[in-house]
């Protein structure tokens, strides 16, 4: 089954937050969805263990592997057992999500050669450029070292969801004029979302809150673009801003 790999070689840029959010998401359209965490934090990993005790579902903290809620993950995943992990569990789940290490690595290598497609979130700074240029490189080498083309995807992460400001204009314009190739979905900064990440509550469409509602079409719209281009259905170049507007 499908594998993206969620990388950057700067922590900080909104990889786990990405990962759980289409994690939730094809979750909740009823894929089974797997994700390997290979980075040391294991936010992942947490998310899911916070998921698994707001229903009051208990998981061994010993297993090396955590499933709830239609969302498997694997623990502690290293440059040893990355490929292992990654093939088997594609071959028993719907959609294989990995959250790499924050660094350029051999782990991160070895998942990108396995992937069929890599998204690198990038926040409007020149430190996360730096960061998505030097990911973009290492995605070059893993398609080199297959002799296969892996699509990339620059994710714009933490955007403010009222006010676009020059900086992400100019940043999206540059890798635009580079060859760099944007998903046309942005992750937005939203309170819903960094609030997920905490309490292990993932957003709905159907709440009352609209700043909840549209956190959660942000993470939808975010899945279902990646799910299209893991099909082969391109969606449109130009950027388009998803969830945006209302209460934050």
């Amino acid at each position: 089954m499908p594998t993206c790999v969620v990388a950057s070689t700067k922590g900080g840029a909104g990889k786990s937050t990405s990962v759980v959010s289409m994690a939730v998401a094809f979750a909740s359209g009823g894929l089974s969805v797997a994700i390997i965490d290979g980075d040391p934090q294991q936010h992942s990993a947490m998310f899911v263990q916070q998921r698994a005790k707001n229903s009051d579902f208990a998981l061994d903290d010993k297993a090396k592997e955590w499933t709830h809620d239609g969302i498997t993950v694997a623990r502690n995943v290293t440059e040893d057992t990355m490929v292992d992990e990654i093939q088997r569990l594609a071959a028993a789940n719907d959609i294989v999500l990995i959250d790499s290490q924050g660094s350029a690595n051999q782990a991160m290598l070895m998942a990108m050669s396995q992937s069929n497609i890599i998204v690198i979130p990038c926040q409007a700074s020149r430190f996360d450029v730096s960061g998505a240029i030097r990911t973009a490189q290492i995605a070059a080498q893993a398609a080199k070292m297959v002799g296969r083309e892996i699509p990339v995807r620059l994710l714009l992460s933490r955007t403010p969801p009222a006010i676009r400001s020059n900086m992400i204009g100019q940043i999206a314009k540059e890798f635009t004029d580079a060859g760099y190739r944007f998903l046309r979905t942005e992750l937005m900064d939203r309170p819903a979302l960094q609030n997920m990440t905490v309490s292990g509550k993932a957003p709905s469409v159907d709440s009352d809150r609209p700043g909840e509602r549209n956190a959660a079409e942000n993470m939808l719209a975010l899945a279902k673009e990646v799910g299209l281009i893991l099909q082969g259905k391109e969606p449109p170049l130009e950027m388009v801003v998803a969830g945006k507007g209302g209460a934050s």
